[in-house]
C-alpha cells in the first residue's frame, strides 16, 4: 500500500507510456519560438498555476496522475496504480534511504491520525472502495487487504465502549465478565493474555523495546478513543450534508522547550482540545471505578475473596486502563512544566467524570445476577484490543506481508503486462530488484492465529449461552453491547490476517546496494548538487511548464535544499542563456563541465 513516503513513481505508472494518436506537437519549433509577453500577462499566468486552476477540466487528478478529492490522495493513487495491472513490492533496505520530520506533540499526532482516519472512511464508502474498484483488476485477498486500513475509524464505537461500560458496570455491581473459578474464564484470558505476550514478542523481535511496546499499546488506545472518534463522525456528518471536507494541517516544527521534553520521552500535553478532554474524561473514569473496587475488596472486609471471584477480570480491566493512563494522571496532577494538562481540561474531566458515575449509578438495574439455564450471569472478554495489528512501523517495516502475488509495496516494477508472458519471464525483462525468502517462524503465527480463532468461537458460544433473562433489560442491553463490540473485534482481526497469514522477506541484490537507491537523507549519496544539475537541465530544454508536475513532500526537504535552488536561481539566469544561444550539448551542467574537450575544435567555444 502506497502511503505517501519514501516511494518513486515512474512516469509510465502514473500517466501512462504514450501520447494520445491526435497530439503530436512540433517540439523543435515550439523551443524556436520567442514569444514576447507583456509583465501583466506573466503575472496573471503565474497567479493561474500557483492556485492550480491549469488542471480543472483536465483528466489529472481523475484518470491519471496523483488523485484528488480525499484527504488520503496517496491510496487511491496507489490503489489506482494496481488496478492498472502493475505490481507493487514492500521493500526496506538495511540502509536508510529517508528520513520524514514525525509530529513531536500528541496532539500533533492526533490531528494527523484524525485526518488519516476521516480520508481512509472516505475511501471505503467511496467509489475508491478497493472491494468496488478493485473488482476484476486485483485479486480478493489484495482488495481486503486495504480494507483494516479504511476502517480505522470504525473501531472507534467498540473500543469506547469496552473503556466505558465495563468501569461503570463495575461501580454498579454488574459482572461483565467470567467467574474466576468458571472455567469460561480460560478462553478469555487467553484472548487477552497470549495475544498481548505474542504482540510483545513481535515488536521485540522486530528490534523494539518493551518500553515501546508499552507506548505503542498506549498511542493506540489514545487513538481509538480520539482520533478514530472524531474521524468516524466527521466523515458521516459529510455525508450527511452537515460538513465539508477540510485537510488539518500537522504542525512539525516546535519550540526549544517542547523539543527538549521530546529528547526525554516526555508526552507533550500542553493545550486545549475536545480530543484531550476525552483522554482526560476516560482516564479519570477508569480511576474511580479502580477506587470503587477498592472499596469493595478492602473496606468491605471481603474476606471468602467473592468479589474478586465475580468481578477479578473487571477490576483487572481497569487496573490495566489505570496503568496505561498514568502519563496523563501525571499531565493532570503532577506535572508543573508547560506540557502538563491546562487545568480546565483537569476539571471538565473530573466533573464528566463524577456525572457519569452517578448517573449510571442512579439508573434501574434489575439484579447483580442473573439466572440463565440455572446458570450465573458472568462473562466477556477482557481487553479492547482484542484483535488489531501493531500501530507502530516496526512489523511493517521490517516483514512484507505477501499475498497471493501481489504484497503491499513501495517500489512500483515493471508491468505484469511486460514481464510475464503466459506465466514465463521474457528474454528482455529486467533483472528482479530483490529476492524473495520466507520469513521464519511463520508457522508459529498460523498455529496462534488458529488457536486465536477456536479461543473466539468459544466466547461467541459463551456470550450466546448466557444471555440474560427478558425482564433485565438494562442488562440485556448492556451485555448485548458487548457481544457486538466483541464481534467488531473478532471481524476486524480477521481481516488483519488476510495479509499477516504468509508473510516475506525482501532482500536486496548485492549488484543494487551500492548508490542505486536515492538517499535524501545522507548528503554524500545524494548532494543536493545533484538535484539541482536535474533542475537545470530541464529548464536548459524548455520543457513545456504545462508537461511539468511538482509533487512537494515534507520528507526529505531541508534548509540546505531550499538554499541550493535560490542558487540555481541565480546560476539559470547565465546557464539558459548560455545553452540557448550556443545550442550546447549536453545541457546538463554537470555533465558539460566534465568534458575534456580543446576549446579550439568547439565551433560554440570558438566564436
Amino acid at each position: 500500500m502506497y502511503i505517501g513516503t519514501g516511494c518513486f513513481h515512474r512516469r509510465e505508472a502514473l500517466c501512462g507510456k504514450q501520447y494520445e494518436k491526435n497530439y503530436k506537437v512540433d517540439w523543435k519549433k515550439l523551443n524556436d519560438t520567442k514569444a514576447n509577453e507583456s509583465a501583466s500577462v506573466l503575472e496573471e499566468t503565474c497567479k493561474v498555476l500557483a492556485s492550480c486552476t491549469f488542471e480543472h477540466n483536465t483528466p489529472w487528478g481523475k484518470e491519471m496522475g496523483l488523485k484528488y478529492g480525499i484527504l488520503v490522495e496517496d491510496i487511491i493513487t496507489g490503489l489506482s496504480i494496481k488496478c492498472r495491472g502493475w505490481k507493487s513490492i514492500y521493500l526496506n533496505p538495511e540502509r536508510e534511504g529517508f528520513l520524514g520530520v514525525a509530529p513531536t506533540t500528541l496532539l500533533q499526532l492526533l490531528v494527523q491520525h484524525t485526518r488519516w482516519a476521516e480520508g481512509h472512511l472516505q475511501i471505503f464508502l467511496s467509489r475508491y472502495c478497493s472491494l468496488v474498484y478493485g473488482y476484476k483488476r486485483i485479486p480478493l485477498k489484495l482488495r481486503l487487504a486495504y480494507c483494516p486500513f479504511n476502517l480505522w475509524a470504525a473501531n472507534c464505537l467498540a473500543t469506547l465502549y469496552y473503556v466505558v461500560v465495563p468501569c461503570l458496570c463495575l461501580l454498579k455491581g454488574f459482572s461483565l465478565f467470567p467467574k474466576i473459578s468458571s472455567p469460561w474464564v480460560v478462553p478469555f484470558v487467553y484472548v487477552a493474555f497470549v495475544h498481548r505476550a505474542y504482540s510483545l514478542g513481535e515488536f521485540l523481535w522486530c528490534g523494539g523495546t518493551f518500553r515501546g511496546w508499552c507506548n505503542d499499546q498506549r498511542v493506540w488506545l489514545f487513538k481509538r478513543t480520539t482520533s478514530y472518534f472524531f474521524a468516524f463522525f466527521q466523515t458521516i456528518l459529510k455525508l450527511l450534508g452537515y460538513s465539508q471536507l477540510t485537510f488539518a494541517l500537522t504542525a512539525k516544527v516546535s519550540d526549544e522547550n517542547v523539543s527538549e521534553r521530546f529528547e526525554q520521552e516526555l508526552i507533550e500535553f500542553g493545550a486545549t482540545s475536545p480530543m484531550f478532554d476525552i483522554l482526560a474524561t476516560l482516564a479519570m473514569l477508569n480511576l474511580f471505578g479502580s477506587f470503587g473496587a477498592i472499596k469493595k475488596v478492602i473496606l468491605d472486609a471481603d474476606e471468602d475473596f467473592k468479589v474478586l471471584d465475580q468481578f477479578g477480570l473487571q477490576i483487572l480491566l481497569c487496573l490495566v486502563l489505570v496503568t496505561i493512563n498514568l502519563p496523563v494522571y501525571q499531565a493532570l496532577f503532577f506535572r508543573k512544566d508547560n506540557g502538563k494538562m491546562p487545568s480546565s481540561v483537569t476539571y471538565k474531566s473530573i466533573i464528566f467524570a463524577l456525572l457519569a458515575c452517578t448517573s449510571f449509578g442512579a439508573a434501574k438495574l434489575t439484579s447483580k445476577r442473573h439466572p440463565c439455564n440455572g446458570k450465573n450471569l458472568v462473562g466477556a472478554h477482557f481487553r479492547p484490543k482484542l484483535l488489531s495489528h501493531l500501530s507502530s512501523g516496526a512489523w511493517y517495516n521490517v516483514l512484507v506481508l505477501g499475498i497471493g502475488g501481489h504484497s503491499s509495496g513501495k517500489f512500483w516494477v515493471k508491468s505484469w503486462d511486460f514481464i510475464m508472458n503466459k506465466g514465463k519471464l521474457e528474454s528482455k525483462s529486467y533483472l528482479p530488484l530483490f529476492e524473495t525468502r520466507p520469513a521464519r517462524g511463520r508457522q508459529l503465527f498460523q498455529l496462534f492465529s488458529a488457536s486465536m480463532s477456536i479461543t473466539i468461537c468459544f466466547i461467541w458460544v459463551y456470550r450466546v449461552s448466557y444471555f440474560p433473562a427478558a425482564e433485565a433489560k438494562a442488562e440485556r442491553w448492556t451485555w448485548l453491547g458487548l457481544f457486538l463490540a466483541e464481534l467488531w473485534f473478532s471481524f476486524y482481526w480477521s481481516l488483519t490476517l488476510i495479509f499477516k497469514w504468509n508473510p516475506v522477506f525482501r532482500t536486496i541484490r548485492k549488484l543494487f546496494l551500492e548508490y542505486k537507491f536515492v538517499s535524501t537523507r545522507d548528503p554524500g549519496i545524494e548532494p543536493p548538487i545533484m538535484m539541482i544539475n536535474t533542475v537545470l537541465s530541464v529548464m536548459a530544454y524548455e520543457y513545456p511548464s504545462e508537461k511539468l508536475s511538482v509533487h512537494p513532500s515534507d520528507d526529505g526537504c531541508s534548509d540546505l535544499t531550499f538554499y541550493a535552488l535560490l542558487e540555481a536561481a541565480s546560476f539559470s539566469r547565465i546557464w539558459l542563456p548560455f545553452c540557448r544561444k550556443l545550442k550546447v550539448e549536453p545541457r546538463l551542467p554537470e555533465a558539460y563541465f566534465r568534458k575534456t574537450v580543446k576549446h579550439a575544435d568547439d565551433s560554440a567555444m570558438a566564436k
